[in-house]
């Protein structure tokens, strides 16, 4: 038995989809032969994998800078979109995040999340972002959020 919880951000070690991440759409079932799980793939669609092809997701440093460098990125391209001093100071709190998880500060790295999620969920309450752009940042949002979870 698993102990995959829905919202667990995956990957899947092995099969057709190995490598690919995502995260668990609903809880264990039995399948025929052995348990599986239904995951919701990042680069795919949803899909039953076996239990025994996946594996807790634990980003190394340089997988982490390339999420947190994504998402900066694409905060600045919206910037001069966001009401006033968020343009300037949120892409800032998105590489002080960075570090804060790279340095492995839980503390520091919980109070960075919840100030960009905060300001990007003002930003599309606003109508600063739209809700498309929301969704070309989710899975790394979720991504940095789980990583930040697991931090020791």
């Amino acid at each position: 038995m698993s102990n995959f919880q829905k919202n667990d951000r995956v990957v899947v070690t092995g099969g057709e989809y190995s490598s690919e991440h995502g995260k668990v759409v609903d809880g264990e079932y039995k399948g025929f032969l052995f348990h599986q799980t239904l995951i919701q793939l990042d680069k795919s669609g949803q899909i039953n994998i076996p239990v025994g092809d996946l594996e807790y997701e634990n980003l190394r440093p340089d997988e982490v800078t390339a999420v947190i460098k994504n998402v900066k990125n694409q905060v600045e391209q919206v910037a001069s979109q966001l009401p006033g001093e968020m343009g300037k100071e949120l892409p800032n709190h998105v590489g002080y995040l960075g570090i804060a998880i790279v340095s492995n500060d839980k503390l520091a790295s919980k109070y960075e999340l919840d100030y960009v999620m905060n300001n990007l969920k003002k930003a599309s309450e606003v109508g600063s972002v739209t809700p498309e752009w929301m969704e070309t940042t989710r899975i790394d949002l979720e991504k940095i959020n789980w990583t930040v979870k697991h931090l020791s």
